[in-house]
């Protein structure tokens, strides 16, 4: 391999044009299987920056040799494709070495001169399958979304061990995941071809997290305090609960507080998204700016649905609405294609949730 010129444009490099050669050797056999190369990138533009990597892979032998190195000065591509603020110099180490069947890796990320990131990870062949260890630790919210950095503030730390089974199946054996702000935990198996019981746990450690999803135009802020998952039984359609505790819902000048919400499916087709739903939220309360509404959601928010989802839609077979005005029934069909929804309800209220010159000549409700 000779490339003495390859240019990258301004959205990869960052400023102006990254012109950089690449020079090594690459050598695959596909019977048996096997692949060794050594590669050199070099950036010759007046700004520094390498990448040097041996990588020998030859299952047949069992035998897997990574030996990665890349380094780049401030403002360098590095910093610039995972969007790092001040695009600061980056250096990169990445090396493992051994039998496949008993092999170890490890792995540093250092962010102007001080290691942000360090992983290592270990993989053995066993009876069952393929078994897989991870542990790293670092200051992992700079590499991710806006929306997402609350859940991994501070110093994060995770640890991971899991079977990738013969059958097609995966064991966790633990996935535990720490940070300033959340502890999370996973732990059972999932088998499409078998039977499944995964269970997931997120709870804020003090402060309900604070994250934003929707749009930036429709920012809407939930206030999670924990949130649990289960998939247990037939693992092509198995029973799930969702449950999750929310201090605030803003959405808009809407805003619910102490939202308890729960999810079950009897028989969820995880492969054709599809099954039936039952859907439990029960809120403290709810504030809106919508003048009309404001008085028929007064006090504590009740709501039962049930229904099935698939691809195409959301039917709501079976709903109840209840406030301390309002007591209603319901009937829906949502099509997720365009949103659109067909609506029926029966409702009663108090008099007092309308305006006055229509409250005085009716009933109590």
């Amino acid at each position: 391999i000779d490339l003495p010129e390859i240019a990258l444009g301004q959205q990869l490099a960052g400023s102006g044009i990254a012109e950089l050669a690449a020079r090594g050797m690459l050598k695959a056999d596909a019977a048996p299987l096997a692949v060794e190369t050594v590669l050199n990138v070099t950036r010759h533009d007046g700004k520094q920056g390498n990448v040097d990597a041996k990588i020998h892979f030859a299952p047949a032998d069992n035998r897997l040799d990574l030996d990665l190195k890349a380094s780049e000065p401030a403002g360098g591509i590095i910093a610039n494709l995972l969007k790092l603020p001040d695009t600061p110099p980056v250096d990169i180490i990445v090396s493992g070495t051994g039998p496949l069947a008993n092999w170890n890796g490890i792995g540093t990320f250092s962010v102007d001169g001080k290691i942000v990131t360090q992983l290592t990870g270990r993989h053995q062949l066993t009876d069952k399958g393929n078994h897989v260890e991870a542990k790293g630790d670092g200051d992992f919210a700079r590499f991710l979304p806006e929306n997402l950095k609350p859940l991994f503030a501070g110093k994060t730390s995770f640890d991971v061990a899991g079977t990738a089974t013969s059958a097609g199946g995966v064991s966790v054996d633990r996935a535990n995941i720490d940070s300033d702000a959340v502890h999370g935990t996973a732990t059972g198996i999932v088998d499409p071809a078998g039977a499944s019981d995964l269970s997931i746990e997120l709870a804020a450690k003090g402060p309900p997290v604070v994250i934003s999803v929707g749009s930036k135009a429709q920012p809407i802020t939930l206030a999670i305090s924990n949130a649990t998952a289960r998939a247990f039984g037939d693992g092509k359609a198995p029973i799930i609960d969702i449950g999750a505790s929310f201090v605030s819902i803003v959405a808009g000048g809407t805003r619910l507080d102490d939202l308890a919400a729960q999810i079950h499916s009897d028989g969820f087709d995880i492969q054709n998204r599809a099954g039936p739903v039952t859907v439990k939220l029960q809120a403290g309360g709810l504030n809106t700016d919508v003048a009309t509404l404001a008085p028929l959601i007064t006090g504590k928010i009740d709501v039962d649905l049930a229904g099935s989802v698939s691809k195409d839609a959301i039917a709501i077979d079976q709903g109840t609405l209840r406030s301390d005005a309002l007591n209603a029934s319901l009937t829906a069909t949502v099509a997720l294609a365009d949103l659109s929804m067909q609506l029926k309800m029966n409702a009663d209220a108090v008099a007092t949730a309308f305006p006055p010159q229509i409250a005085s000549v009716l009933g109590a409700r």
